[in-house]
């Protein structure tokens, strides 16, 4: 967005460069793309954001390429889709003011949105058809074995079959397809707004709380209601807005295909509302139950970035995790402070992309019960304070037995551990609730005996005598 933000800016800066070749920029690339300039004799250059566009240059679209392509009179744009091969031409017109617009365009697939012209039509010229407009945004599918079919969403695009001269005018909500035997057929069409269910590549798309948004239905057809709905797709069926990726449940789609007397509805274009984009979270709170690779319940939640609303501050949250979701420090447990980055997904879910977790360390004082060398000790814990990160259940340790782990790196202060001794013990609270010692200090157990005596001239006296 910064890019086009920039790039825009600068359009409304250079009208003189009409007088130069220059008729069109680029403002958004994806992946694998080509630019072959007039004077070139192969694609040998990559497209990138704000190339100027020059007549008679050709773009070319890998699998997985998209670009965005504005003229510089009018803000036309071509949003060129991958698998696609075009030319594009451009005359100053109007001494300079605009540009007469002309695609050529061999095979792929293209959405444009034409702005009304000042002089003659917006053409795009096929091996099969000749389609033109003066205003309108529509969709063009070449395909040079099988024939063209433009898709209209508002305005109107004439559509001539270049082997037999026939023509038709398709409309708004309406299909026109120019077939390589030389005819010319127009077909109604629907657009939907609905929610996904789940998704078969290639096959179909089943979504529910339909919605019609544009067109007509047969009287027998309906299709609105939160009911299910399965939709035909194909190879040749347009996911804008994906960027390579599929849809997926939750996804909130604009759905634009032929709608046929018995209901069957055939996608042409499926389009991610950008609505539905995943937005980014973090939350704050205390782990309440976490189940791996399922969810992670938080308590006193806390947003710290996000939009309003999305969670109750102070309230419980429960967040989704799964095999991609990544834990930092230890594994969330009961009673642990953690900071959750997620996503917002369309359906209103939250899904957990990083967990967080401080470090609990705990000071520990009470008796020892019993003690194994280099092994283990079993504590009855008198007193608990956190000393490093935060853990709001550390009070239910007290006046219970826990069993302590000892390692090569623990260190020992003052006497020998030995059961009945008091201690002292830094230890680490592990993910699965177990202890495992940092330090070991033994404090010396002290009695203390007071002796009351009277002194030579009979003043009562006291002696306190403290020994181990």
């Amino acid at each position: 967005m910064k890019h086009l933000a920039i790039i825009l800016g600068i359009l409304c800066c250079i009208s003189p460069l009409f007088a130069q070749k220059n008729i069109a920029i680029v403002t958004k690339v994806e992946g694998d793309i080509m630019i072959k300039r007039a004077s070139d004799k192969v694609f040998k250059n990559t497209l990138k954001i704000g190339t100027k566009i020059q007549t008679d240059d050709q773009i070319k679209t890998g699998q997985d390429g998209r670009a965005v392509v504005i003229f510089l009179d009018d803000k036309t744009q071509l949003k060129i889709q991958p698998n696609s091969q075009l030319q594009i031409q451009g005359t100053p017109q109007n001494g300079g003011s605009g540009i007469s617009k002309k695609v050529n365009m061999d095979l792929g697939k293209m959405k444009a949105q034409v702005a009304k012209q000042r002089r003659g039509d917006f053409v795009i010229a096929t091996p099969t058809s000749v389609a033109s407009v003066k205003g309108t945004i529509f969709w063009i599918f070449v395909d040079p074995t099988t024939g063209d079919q433009v898709v209209v969403e508002t305005g109107q695009v004439s559509l001539t079959n270049n082997s037999s001269g026939s023509s038709v005018t398709v409309g708004a909500n309406q299909s026109g397809t120019s077939h390589q035997n030389g005819n010319v057929d127009v077909a109604f069409t629907v657009t939907i707004m609905a929610v996904v269910q789940s998704f078969n590549e290639g096959t179909s798309l089943t979504v529910n709380n339909v919605s019609l948004v544009a067109g007509t239905t047969p009287e027998n057809v309906s299709l609105t209601g939160a009911g299910s709905m399965v939709i035909g797709v194909s190879g040749n069926t347009t996911f804008e807005n994906y960027s390579g990726k599929k849809p997926k449940a939750g996804d909130k789609v604009r759905v634009t295909g032929q709608l046929s007397q018995q209901g069957t509805f055939t996608a042409t274009v499926v389009t991610l509302n950008e609505e539905s984009a995943e937005t980014n979270l973090t939350i704050a709170g205390v782990v309440q139950q976490y189940t791996p690779g399922t969810s992670i319940s938080i308590n006193n939640a806390a947003l710290v970035a996000g939009p309003s609303g999305v969670v109750t501050e102070g309230g419980q949250v429960s967040i989704s995790v799964d095999e991609s979701t990544v834990i930092e420090g230890n594994t969330p447990i009961s009673g642990s402070n953690v900071s959750v980055t997620a996503v917002l997904k369309a359906d209103g879910t939250i899904l957990a992309k990083k967990i967080n977790v401080d470090q609990i360390v705990l000071k520990i004082t009470g008796t020892i019960q019993q003690y194994t060398e280099n092994t283990s000790m079993t504590v009855s814990i008198d007193h608990v304070e956190v000393s490093s990160g935060s853990f709001s259940d550390a009070a239910s340790f007290e006046g219970t037995q826990k069993d302590i782990t000892l390692s090569n790196s623990t260190t020992f202060e003052g006497e020998e551990p030995s059961a009945g001794g008091k201690v002292t013990v830094v230890a680490i609270l592990n993910p699965d609730g177990s202890l495992t010692a940092n330090s070991v200090r033994v404090v010396k157990e002290s009695h203390r005996l007071e002796i009351e005596f009277k002194n030579s001239s009979g003043e009562r006296k006291t002696l306190e005598i403290e020994f181990e």
